[in-house]
């Protein structure tokens, strides 16, 4: 499932995950269960939502979205999740924009930063 249907985006810059702008829902990829939903506190600037795979080539996997996002209503951890449900929205005029991309599951860790994969510096 495409994570952005629906959504009007703006691709921008790829670092830890895929950075866009825009607004609209965001869209779970496949049926998991939902690992972490923060909206203060995240080591990101702003909301942090994570869940983990159940199914398809990818079951096993972390998946984020992160930065100018609001959860969906009534989301929590442990909740499970379907391909296609929407999960949070984008938060128009954010001035971080957002960011998708697969997670460490490790707290709110990028899979890239948990495998050096990438570096602020």
């Amino acid at each position: 499932m495409n994570p952005l249907a629906g959504a009007s985006v703006t691709p921008e810059r790829i670092d830890q995950g895929v950075d866009y702008s825009g607004s609209g829902p965001l869209h779970a990829i496949g049926d998991g269960t939902v690992t972490y939903v923060g909206t203060s506190g995240t080591g990101w600037p702003g909301a942090f939502v994570e869940y983990r795979l159940s199914d398809g080539p990818d079951a096993g996997r972390y998946v984020y979205y992160a930065e100018g996002i609001t959860p969906a209503g009534g989301l929590a951890v442990g909740q499970s999740i379907r391909a296609g449900q929407v999960i949070a929205t984008i938060d128009p005029g954010s001035p971080t924009g957002i960011e998708i991309g697969w997670g460490a599951g490790i707290g709110t860790e990028s899979y890239a930063m948990e495998t050096e994969g990438w570096s602020s510096h």
